[in-house]
């Protein structure tokens, strides 16, 4: 982790968590198209879109956004639980967004020109 590290470990919820949260807002069954990890991954991308990604270390409980450089050319996968990279860049694993921004993107996603 580098530049300005903070301690928003209480206001972070596991990006995977806010996914599944926001997933349980919006839909009662799945698209036919998509698989459940699919479409937890595309929320993921949305979230990433709308709100701010942070990453987080396990040891420390210290957190920093990532900046829009870091996310550039990320695919998230494992239902949002990892973001991969194709040019070999190391994958993130330990993902989480604000708390507050989860209804944010609820709204978003509801809007007619996502549905």
């Amino acid at each position: 982790m580098s530049a300005d590290p903070q301690d928003l470990s209480p206001t972070l919820v596991p990006l995977p968590l806010a996914c599944e949260a926001i997933f349980d807002k919006l839909y009662k069954t799945l698209p036919l198209d998509l698989s459940r990890e699919q479409l937890l991954n595309s929320i993921a991308s949305t979230i990433a879109a709308v709100a701010s990604i942070y990453e987080y270390s396990t040891q420390s409980g210290v957190s920093r956004r990532l900046s829009t450089a870091e996310l550039v050319g990320g695919t998230f996968n494992r239902a949002g639980k990892e973001l991969v990279f194709a040019d070999g860049r190391t994958p993130r694993t330990s993902l989480a967004a604000r708390a507050s921004d989860i209804a944010a993107v609820v709204e978003h996603l509801k809007e007619p020109a996502h549905k």
